[in-house]
């Protein structure tokens, strides 16, 4: 084992080794064996994914749009200047922050070894998450309504990446929506992605939408297709509700061997094509919405997608946003401008890109209902995911 391979051992069984709460502190001591001056930040993305926020109590902000931290973290790729290091800390694809290093000492890690601790900080936390707060508590710049709280623990994560397919989410308003949802999952050979509009406002939006991705995700896990997954999402509303209230749904699944992909279109959620710098929205077959109606049939509709496409879902809060009282909404034609501008973005940057033309449109005014939008990359055979391109960037790796 070389004395680099030595320095990354040690830090990543320090934090194995470590209870829930003190992963961090762990790395911190392994890498201050190596460097003893060696001053450790780490940064979190907050909820809304425009600050990141220090770690372990959220006292420093930094916004993403122009910091080197932000950059980082916006690109996934590690940058140094003189004794000054950063590192995205990102798992499968999902950003979490940035961890800092700046240290004068000769033994301590190059950019390439914080880049590795990084990655594996990031699998570090996101276990130990689920045994504790203190990683969550610095992401929130102000408290979660309860809704909010309800809807952020049923996501699967902002993103996720392999070498067939990437995705990320985007929710607005991010600490307090209520009614919609997303969902996606990675399976051998197919990949499921959907998007949830719940009626109503706060808590009662946030359950509707809860039975309606817990319904589709329990059928799908049962290994049912994709038109019986939103039947019984459709049948648990129904009971429970009584057709009372409702979710509009669009379930997507690309099989990913086959080259294919297919659709149930239960409500309002639209989908968006982008292939060779066109946009285009996909026409569909409309159905009833979940739980409007006893024992609804659904049926699967194939969509003219394939690899190398691009994929933007998105609700109609997003696209009925408007500039002010009485006036335009953002509409598919902010959407499509949007869309195209994020050619040579990677999937997370892209939704927050479509996310900073939404806010730029309605001129700082709160949205009149939840926002969801999805970018899904299908990636093309030996085609790269795409990567912002930062100049100012540099990495070893």
């Amino acid at each position: 084992m070389t004395d680099e391979d030595a320095l990354v051992a040690r830090v990543v069984a320090a934090m194995a080794a470590a209870r829930a709460p003190g992963v961090v502190d762990a790395l911190v001591e392994a890498l201050r064996t190596h460097a003893p001056d060696a001053d450790v930040v780490l940064w979190l993305g907050d909820y809304g994914q425009g600050l990141l926020r220090s770690f372990p109590d959220g006292t420093h902000e930094l916004p993403v749009e122009g910091s080197v931290e932000g950059r980082v973290f916006a690109s996934g790729r590690a940058h140094a200047e003189g004794d000054r290091l950063w590192a995205p800390v990102v798992s499968r694809g999902d950003r979490l922050g940035v961890l800092a290093l700046r240290t004068a000492s000769p033994g301590g890690p190059s950019l390439r070894q914080l880049a590795e601790v990084a990655e594996h900080l990031a699998t570090a936390l996101l276990l130990a998450s689920q045994a504790t707060d203190v990683y969550d508590r610095p992401r929130r710049r102000t408290e979660l309504t309860l809704a909010a709280e309800l809807q952020w623990s049923l996501l699967p994560g902002r993103s996720y990446r392999d070498d067939e397919v990437t995705v990320a989410g985007y929710l607005e308003p991010a600490y307090a929506v209520s009614g919609d949802a997303y969902d996606w999952v990675r399976q051998p050979g197919t990949f499921a992605v959907s998007a949830y509009n719940g009626t109503g406002r706060g808590v009662p939006a946030s359950l509707v939408s809860t039975i309606a991705v817990t319904a589709v995700r329990n059928a799908r896990r049962a290994g049912l297709p994709l038109p019986d997954r939103a039947a019984l999402a459709d049948q648990a509303l129904y009971a429970h509700y009584g057709g009372q209230h409702y979710v509009s749904a669009l379930l997507v699944e690309l099989d990913l061997a086959a080259g294919t992909a297919s659709v149930v279109d239960a409500g309002s959620p639209r989908l968006l094509r982008v292939r060779d710098g066109a946009a285009t929205w996909l026409e569909l077959d409309e159905q009833l919405p979940l739980g409007m109606f006893e024992e609804s049939i659904y049926r699967p509709q194939p969509v003219d997608v394939r690899p190398g496409d691009r994929l933007f879902i998105v609700s109609d809060g997003a696209l009925d946003a408007l500039d002010g009282p009485g006036s335009s909404s953002f509409g598919r034609a902010g959407m499509e401008s949007a869309a195209r501008g994020t050619r040579l973005l990677a999937a997370p940057e892209a939704v927050r890109h479509v996310a900073r033309d939404l806010e730029r449109h309605r001129g700082g005014r709160e949205l009149e209902d939840d926002a969801v939008v999805l970018c899904v990359d299908w990636h093309a055979a030996g085609a790269s995911t795409p990567a912002p391109q930062d100049p100012e960037l540099s990495s070893d790796n």
